[in-house]
């Protein structure tokens, strides 16, 4: 996973992820929809990226998105999730996990994937 477009600020104008399934030989791009520049209309950014993967084959993607800068007043962040069941070929429309006003920024967020479950 990597950073699209980094601002000097902070954050990027999105999240690009990529799936190989022949060791590496080829890889399918895309954006994830963590920010307005990949289609979710709620924030401006999207930093700290972030990918796990379950015993079962899926992969999560983790994001901190956020508009304005980090506790500025008018500031929104959220901490999004996204869900891929075929080894991050296509994902799920994201989830927010937490949602954050100018009074909170929830950086450097990671996630695990239980043995036990799937």
């Amino acid at each position: 996973m990597s950073l699209q477009d980094r601002w000097a600020s902070g954050g990027a104008q999105g999240l690009i992820v990529a799936t190989s399934f022949d060791s590496g030989h080829t890889w399918k791009q895309q954006s994830l929809p963590v920010s307005q520049c990949a289609g979710d209309g709620a924030f401006a950014r999207a930093s700290d990226p972030w990918l796990t993967f379950s015993p079962n084959g899926a992969v999560y993607a983790l994001s901190l998105s956020f508009t304005g800068g980090a506790l500025e007043p008018g500031s929104q962040s959220g901490i999004l999730v996204l869900r891929s069941a075929d080894g991050g070929m296509t994902w799920g429309a994201p989830v927010t996990l937490i949602a954050d006003g100018s009074t909170a920024f929830n950086d450097k967020s990671s996630m695990n994937s239980d043995l036990r479950a799937g």
